[in-house]
């Protein structure tokens, strides 16, 4: 049995697949996708305003929850570094990922 997807797995399932999601920090997708409760899964917005050159595309002034990490919790903020930093990553190895090298620790990647 896997483990239920969290939304920052969902995250990266999104950035994988979604090309436009790839441009975006991890903070700025509520501003273009909503996220269904049931599935867990982030959909595209169907109303606010029309993003131009995208179709189907459309943004409003949703805030996200990006929550804070106390810096004795390193990984955990190292990571949260990372996604305030990182424009679509695919995975967490990814995320660890700088300049084609990948890191051992979110903290050598920061």
């Amino acid at each position: 049995m896997s483990p239920l997807p969290t939304a920052l797995t969902e995250f990266f399932t999104l950035c994988r697949n979604d090309t436009f999601a790839r441009t975006l920090l991890y903070s700025e997708v509520p501003t273009y996708f909503t996220s269904n409760t049931s599935t867990r899964k982030f959909q595209r917005r169907k109303q606010g305003r029309a993003v131009q050159g995208n179709l189907n595309l459309y943004s409003t002034d949703a805030l996200g929850r990006l929550y804070t990490v106390h810096p004795n919790n390193s990984e955990c903020f190292y990571v949260r570094l990372l996604l305030i930093n990182v424009r679509g990553p695919t995975s967490f190895q990814e995320l660890k990922t700088v300049n084609g090298h990948a890191c051992a620790t979110f903290r050598e990647a920061c």
